[in-house]
């Protein structure tokens, strides 16, 4: 009998039990419901409050939120620190009752767009890119809501498209605007895949009742081209002008004119000498071994050559012989270094000397030598980048050997690279990419 009573108590206990929770999960979601709600919530569109809010509602009638407090915390739970603190009045002093609803309308008052705003901003900052125009005039009704009307819609709509889906589009004023913008759709992805890029001049399928585009458009692009052929050809004839030019300036007088020349300075200087010379020095010159008093003759000092240091190669040909002279040497000044730079065309590297590096850290040699004509080592000390600036309106940018020398050296490295012309006559350089010289 004992064994009975407590069976019949645990069974009534388990009914009382089941029809708690079924009245409960009939008012209240399931916890797992409740989490599950606020993780698929999106975080909340300041531009489109309203839109939100609808989406919102509608996840809370899926998942059964009813109360007032649960939908309050749920939207709190989707909002950013900027947004809160724009509603920090009204979440510091919530309603004791509909708070829920108080809120929705504080954040569509305070963030929503007004109704003067939306046409506005359908009408000023909506553009087609690369949307269909379908997936554009959804978003244009959107912004638009109820405020403006379907016309005013379409018309904006219309102008956002390119001018010959315009045209095509005024033939079908009897279809509804979802259709047309199913055409337009068909019509811009047509003209998408032809090879005409422009918007005003495409080629794509009409109704036999207008007239085909096609013969229009090509027509205009054979005059583009045209047009274009001339401006090259123009503008290859003024480019062979100016090569010609430049090479007429840079061309060299005859070498036998020069060598015409230095005759006859030698000849004057040798006649001033002989009428103030002994007779050993008139007839002998520098080779006379005795001299008469009073006598004038300069003994001509031997013009000293230096010879520039280049890399040891297969032959042993002598580069770079300067005079010191300075007739023939050819030096620029470089405005980022502050140096002048001596160039020479038959110097197989670019040379930086070793006082001209401003480093804290001691150079140490390297193993890569660098030979002089006699044969001696000269040291080098590694590579180091510079900027030259001279005066081209544009920079050089070049990694240059440190060694051992005295002077910096432009090689035949340099000049190559940059396609640089030496003009010895007039000592200048000449680049060819801005027909400017140094």
């Amino acid at each position: 009998m004992q064994s009975l009573d407590t069976a019949e108590v645990g069974e009534s206990t388990r009914i009382h039990d089941q029809s708690t929770l079924d009245m409960t999960s009939d008012t209240q979601p399931p916890v797992i419901g409740v989490i599950e709600c606020i993780n698929f919530m999106p975080r909340f569109w300041k531009k489109l409050p309203y839109l939100w809010f609808t989406h919102v509602e509608h996840m809370f009638n899926h998942y059964r939120f009813t109360d007032d407090s649960s939908k309050y915390d749920a939207v709190l739970s989707r909002l950013d620190f900027e947004t809160m603190k724009q509603l920090h009045d009204v979440l510091e002093n919530p309603p004791a009752t509909h708070k829920y609803a108080n809120l929705k309308i504080e954040m569509i008052s305070r963030f929503g767009d007004s109704l003067e705003c939306q046409p506005y901003k359908l009408l000023s900052k909506i553009q087609l890119g690369d949307k269909k125009p379908s997936r554009l005039l959804r978003l244009m009704t959107v912004l638009a809501g109820s405020c403006i009307s379907e016309d005013v819609v379409r018309t904006r709509w219309l102008a956002l498209l390119p001018q010959l889906v315009q045209r095509y589009l005024e033939f079908v004023p009897q279809l509804s605007l979802q259709e047309v913008a199913e055409l337009a759709d068909e019509l811009l992805e047509e003209l998408r895949n032809s090879a005409v890029t422009s918007k005003d001049v495409v080629s794509c399928r009409v109704c036999s009742t207008s007239p085909p585009p096609s013969d229009i458009a090509v027509a205009n692009i054979v005059s583009e081209l045209s047009e274009m052929k001339l401006c090259i050809a123009e503008m290859t004839t003024l480019i062979k002008g100016i090569d010609k030019s430049l090479n007429n300036h840079l061309a060299y007088q005859p070498k036998q004119h020069r060598e015409r020349s230095r005759a006859r300075s030698r000849r004057r200087s040798s006649s001033m000498q002989s009428s103030t010379s002994c007779y050993y020095h008139q007839r002998f010159g520098a080779k006379a071994r005795q001299c008469e008093q009073p006598c004038s003759y300069n003994q001509p000092v031997p013009k000293k050559l230096t010879i520039m240091a280049t890399t040891q190669g297969d032959d042993d040909s002598i580069y770079g012989i300067k005079q010191s002279n300075g007739d023939y040497r050819l030096r620029i000044y470089d405005r980022g270094t502050k140096l002048n730079f001596l160039v020479v065309s038959g110097s197989d590297n670019s040379l930086m000397p070793k006082s001209a590096i401003n480093t804290k850290d001691r150079l140490e040699p390297c193993d890569s030598d660098i030979f002089a004509a006699n044969g001696s080592v000269i040291r080098t000390y590694g590579k180091k980048l510079f900027t030259l600036e001279l005066g081209v309106r544009r920079c050089f940018k070049w990694e240059f050997v440190i060694a051992d020398v005295s002077e910096a050296i432009l090689g035949a490295d340099f000049l190559e690279y940059y396609g640089l012309s030496v003009d010895l006559k007039r000592g200048r350089l000449i680049d060819p990419s801005t027909l400017l010289a140094t």
